[in-house]
């Protein structure tokens, strides 16, 4: 079992495991939710800290530290690759009878405008996130930053 494993087996007992595996949508189903009680902040923490381990991990052992972090630090990776291996979906709340959300880790990409921008997040997005805001609450309750990088490393065998 690893660190990931470890901590979503806690998800029971622990609010801030539940509440990094919330998704947005699941307040369609729980009217009671306010956005304090989903993922998003969390993610937006756990993605700066993957972020800064990655670039640690990488440092002086690549090219360029931007391009080599792109390739470990993408929502696609994360569904098709990290939430498979931990069927994630089997943990995180969402509106499940929202059509619109997809309940698979067959990544599709975030839809396009002419110009090139995102019309629209892909409808994986809330995977994605929980990925992320699971790594922001095991480092707020390890404060270990060796453990979370010990783990991306594991990831990056994937």
């Amino acid at each position: 079992m690893d660190l990931f494993e470890e901590w979503l087996s806690k998800k029971d007992g622990s609010v801030m495991i539940q509440r990094a595996l919330t998704a947005q949508s699941y307040k369609n189903v729980d009217h009671s939710l306010k956005d304090k009680d989903i993922s998003f902040e969390l993610a937006t923490y756990g993605d700066a800290l993957i972020k800064f381990c990655y670039a640690e991990i990488f440092l002086d052992k690549c090219k360029q530290l931007s391009k080599e972090i792109e390739k470990y630090v993408t929502d696609e990776r994360w569904v098709s690759v990290i939430a498979k291996h931990y069927s994630l979906l089997d943990f995180i709340r969402y509106d499940k009878n929202d059509k619109s959300i997809k309940k698979d880790y067959v990544y599709v990409k975030p839809t396009k405008t002419e110009s090139g921008k995102n019309k629209k997040e892909s409808p994986h997005k809330y995977i994605a996130t929980a990925v992320e805001a699971m790594i922001g609450v095991i480092y707020l309750k390890t404060k270990d930053l060796n453990a979370i990088t010990e783990l991306l490393i594991s990831w990056s065998k994937l």
